[in-house]
């Protein structure tokens, strides 16, 4: 409630700021900027229903020009070389996609190589050519087709309870996979089968049209929350056959994927974490901590841009430093 809250003030204030023409940038030149989607489209697909994952291809083009118009538009490699350069005229953006979702190719990959805009991919591996279906886009396909009420019913979750909150909060890889296989069984459905017909991930001919705008890194395995998960199953979740340089952690806040997982990554490897957090990259601390920060903007009305990349990321940054201060003084208060 209090984040939702949150966003609409921010929302609000940032019309405010843009209908006076005060939409100055907030934040530092030398601040990345980077902003990601999931997929391109209705949202109304079975395995797509109830993620709120989609953007509508012709919002997805307006966001495509506004971030040209106020930014320096760069890969995600080059973005990070570039981070401690001078003062520059415009910020750096990077734009980036999770799940590896066939729309992209689709439906975004026309437009970004129509503007010429570097892009990255994080993909979890074993859903290449449609081989399986993560249980997020699982479970969704189960709800559009059966509704959630039987679903919650056999797994005995209480009904105000929110369903994929409820998946991502309480397992293992292996109770959750036992889980939804019994899911599928109830309703008589093979999840290979419904992978193979939704047609939702990349193909490996899809990614090699796209290489000449496009990067590919790892999203992890299975897309679980991993701060759940012991060192060894996390180094099994982390293992792929992509470059080293970024991995993207599913959900991507720290309290899902911990402290932890952040060390392990980097201890096998990998150069750059990437998460979902306040959206401030400071050019000190990114270099120090190896940690890189997003923005979502999938479910961004166009109207509200300014504030998602520009208000938002600040004013979390400012109240998480005044947190412990807060924290402090009323200890020493008490």
């Amino acid at each position: 409630m209090i984040n939702k809250t949150f966003i609409a003030a921010t929302d609000f204030f940032g019309m405010i700021l843009r209908s006076c023409y005060l939409d100055f940038k907030l934040r530092s030149l030398q601040d990345l900027r980077l902003v990601f989607y999931h997929g391109i489209g209705d949202g109304n697909s079975p395995s797509m229903r109830y993620l709120s994952d989609e953007i509508s291809e012709s919002l997805f083009i307006r966001h495509l020009d506004y971030l040209q118009e106020h930014y320096t538009i760069l890969s995600i490699e080059e973005a990070v070389l570039k981070i401690k350069e001078p003062i520059r005229e415009k910020p750096i953006c990077s734009i980036s996609f999770d799940d590896g979702l066939r729309s992209v190719f689709l439906k975004a990959y026309p437009h970004l190589k129509r503007k010429k805009i570097p892009f990255t991919i994080f993909i979890n591996s074993p859903v290449v050519n449609n081989k399986k279906i993560l249980w997020t886009h699982l479970l969704s396909y189960f709800i559009f087709h059966y509704t959630e009420k039987p679903i919650k019913e056999y797994c005995s979750i209480e009904a105000n309870v929110d369903i994929f909150e409820w998946f991502r909060s309480n397992f293992s890889i292996v109770q959750r996979e036992k889980i939804i296989g019994k899911l599928a069984q109830k309703f008589k459905e093979n999840p290979k089968v419904i992978a193979q017909n939704e047609g939702l991930y990349l193909e490996n001919g899809d990614m090699e049209k796209m290489l000449d705008f496009a990067t590919f890194y790892s999203h992890t395995n299975n897309h679980v929350p991993l701060g759940c998960l012991s060192t060894e199953q996390i180094i099994k979740e982390i293992e792929h056959n992509l470059p080293k340089n970024f991995i993207s952690f599913p959900f991507g806040m720290k309290t899902d994927y911990g402290l932890n997982a952040h060390q392990i990554a980097l201890s096998n490897g990998h150069q750059y974490v990437v998460e979902v957090g306040n959206g401030i990259n400071d050019p000190s601390e990114v270099k120090a901590k190896s940690l890189l920060s997003r923005v979502s903007l999938g479910s961004c009305k166009f109207s509200n841009m300014y504030s998602a990349i520009e208000l938002r990321p600040l004013l979390k940054h400012k109240l998480q430093k005044l947190k412990p201060k807060m924290e402090n003084f009323r200890f020493k208060a008490l």
